[in-house]
């Protein structure tokens, strides 16, 4: 070796093996160098190719609110990214996407069933460019998602406000908050187009178990710091909102009409009780009279010494007739022209349109769940019961009636609802009050400020009717003194059952709700009787809202509200649907990368 070193050719052919090890060595580490930049280049192409999949199947998600439910499209666009998305780079990325949007064939819980649905297909692919080349070189990577989506349905919408606000919202701010709060427990899919208010007791709040959305923001009271941890299924502020029509388009469309139309119908009230597919029914005409009547003074009948006014009145009675009888088959929506009561047990798809207020008369059931069960199993969510669902769709108010007089009986009182009221069904009520709170779309409850009044009085072989009629004076006029009428004294007719003395029992009990409720705003189910907006003083304006004295104490519900899981994809038929953006919103059900088509 040394001889080899001190010999020049010997010098010379250590330089030619040390500089072919020299670019040996450069060239291996230019080869690692490449391999691994290509690695990440692969790797960057298929994180960038899965970030498109799904940027392109929600960009086809909200294409699809404006086509048909049977109807597709093909879409497709190129996108180019600069290399390792370094805006200087002179190497780009050209991803070309390809998503064909097709009718779903997602099948209800019931098993067969087609509901409303899109099938997403999309695929990617890439090719590279540099400014040395002059041909694009493809990608090896590949990539295919499929999304299904479903139409959002507005029965799906456990609760849905587009004001959640009181109907004493023309009494100010206080008077309209609406509160969640606890021991409220939502379980379903939560909106409203306005504010949400939530308000906490001693650290304790509601619970949301749903996903909730509001157009607007949440408010927060007591205390006034926010707490997102309650949306337990997901929340969003500023999501949008949602919009419907103010009348039962589907109903009026594609439903019979038993009981004739708004113009041809004779008829201001039907009562309807159903029993599985069969209803019966009778239809009233309400007539009206003027009575004049001689008032007293306190001590009537007993002292009837002195008239000392006298009380003009408006009388009016109902007078029922045997209605229709009908059979049903298959599912099938019923549009009521005027206002309508209805209880009984459902078989069967059915939707009850009405023209005007619902009043549910008692427990509305489903002929294949036992009254108090679920129609699902809460565990699993498996379906217990496949066939019968049920609509309530008033363009006015749907009301929980308080006691009322049975024609199929004889008109002998009945109250079914003072003592908790069963209710299977997705209830919804769209009045457009036009600017007046109280005519607007809820769900609420009659005969809200109870008071005692004198029931008819035998006297030394005497009937004595309207009692408190010839005791007190009505005020006819500004003009008359307004708290002449005794604040704890019912109002005339306030009670649909008037007179009755002992209003038992004040509470009701309990709503039992399995389904969904929609409304225009929020409707009270159950008052305090210390509202200041509706008791002023003990004075009685019905118009404006004012019911005597509120010495009548807590009235109305308490809430055992559960959400009817099927209707997040089956509703009942010619149900009402929500638009937005002027579509039909849809909603993400399943998305998956699947195994790319062969180049």
């Amino acid at each position: 070796m040394k001889n080899m070193l001190l010999n020049e050719k010997g010098s010379l052919v250590i330089a030619v093996i040390v500089a072919v090890f020299a670019a040996l060595s450069g060239l291996s580490i230019s080869f690692l160098a490449y391999r691994d930049t290509f690695a990440l280049v692969l790797q960057m192409e298929s994180t960038q190719q899965t970030h498109f999949l799904r940027s392109e199947a929600d960009r086809a998600s909200r294409y699809s609110q404006y086509l048909e439910d049977d109807q597709g499209k093909n879409i497709s666009r190129e996108v180019w990214v600069p290399a390792l998305n370094q805006s200087g780079s002179r190497h780009k990325t050209l991803y070309s996407l390809e998503t064909k949007i097709e009718e779903g064939d997602i099948v209800a819980p019931d098993g067969f069933t087609r509901i409303a649905s899109k099938r997403i297909i999309t695929n990617s692919k890439s090719s590279r460019r540099s400014i040395y080349l002059t041909n694009s070189r493809a990608s090896i990577v590949r990539k295919r998602a499929i999304k299904q989506i479903k139409k959002e349905l507005a029965a799906s919408f456990f609760y849905f406000t587009d004001t959640d606000e009181s109907p004493n919202a023309d009494g100010g701010v206080d008077a309209s908050h609406v509160y969640f709060y606890p021991p409220d427990v939502l379980e379903g899919r939560v909106h409203s187009n306005s504010a949400i208010r939530i308000k906490a007791n001693g650290g304790s709040y509601p619970i949301f178990l749903g996903m909730v959305t509001t157009g607007e923001e949440f408010e927060w009271f007591n205390p006034s710091s926010p707490n997102y941890d309650i949306f337990e299924g997901g929340y969003a502020e500023h999501f949008g909102k949602y919009d419907f029509s103010a009348t039962a388009d589907e109903v009026r469309a594609f439903g019979i009409r038993p009981f004739g139309d708004e113009n041809s119908s004779q008829f201001d009230l039907i009562y309807t009780k159903i029993d599985g597919s069969t209803i019966t029914s009778k239809q009233a005409q309400i007539i009206s009279w003027r009575d004049t009547l001689e008032v007293f003074g306190p001590q009537y009948p007993y002292v009837q010494n002195t008239v000392i006014g006298h009380n003009i009145i408006t009388m009016k009675d109902t007078v029922w007739f045997e209605g229709p009888t009908l059979t049903l088959s298959g599912a099938q929506s019923i549009f009521v022209p005027k206002k309508l009561w209805i209880q009984g047990t459902v078989s069967g798809n059915q939707t009850w349109g009405c023209a005007d207020t619902i009043f549910i008369t008692g427990d509305l059931l489903l002929s294949n769940t036992p009254m108090g069960e679920s129609p699902f199993n809460p565990e699993t969510g498996e379906i217990a019961n496949t066939s019968d669902l049920l609509g309530i769709v008033s363009e006015q108010q749907v009301i929980i009636k308080y006691k009322h007089r049975d024609p199929f009986e004889g008109d002998v009182v009945k109250s079914p609802n003072c003592n908790d009221i069963f209710i299977y069904a997705a209830i919804c009520a769209l009045g457009n009050g036009d600017g007046d709170p109280h005519k607007d779309g809820i769900f609420t409850f009659e005969y809200q400020h109870p008071h005692s009044s004198t029931e008819h009085i035998y006297y030394q072989d005497s009937l004595y009717t309207w009692i408190d009629l010839h005791r007190y004076k009505l005020p006819l006029s500004p003009f008359d003194d307004p708290l002449s009428w005794p604040g704890d004294v019912d109002w005339p007719w306030y009670n649909p059952v008037y007179p009755e003395a002992n209003i038992n029992p004040v509470f009701r009990g309990n709503i039992n709700l399995w389904g969904s409720i929609m409304q225009i705003r929020r409707g009270f189910v159950a008052r305090s009787g210390n509202d200041p907006y509706n008791h002023t003083n003990g004075l009685w304006d019905l118009q404006n809202h004012k019911y005597g004295d509120g010495g009548h104490g807590r009235t109305g519900y308490d809430k055992n509200y559960h959400f009817d899981i099927r209707f997040e994809y089956m509703q009942p038929i010619n149900y009402p649907e929500l638009k937005r953006d002027g579509g039909h919103p849809y909603v993400g059900v399943s998305w998956q990368l699947v195994t790319a088509p062969e180049p």
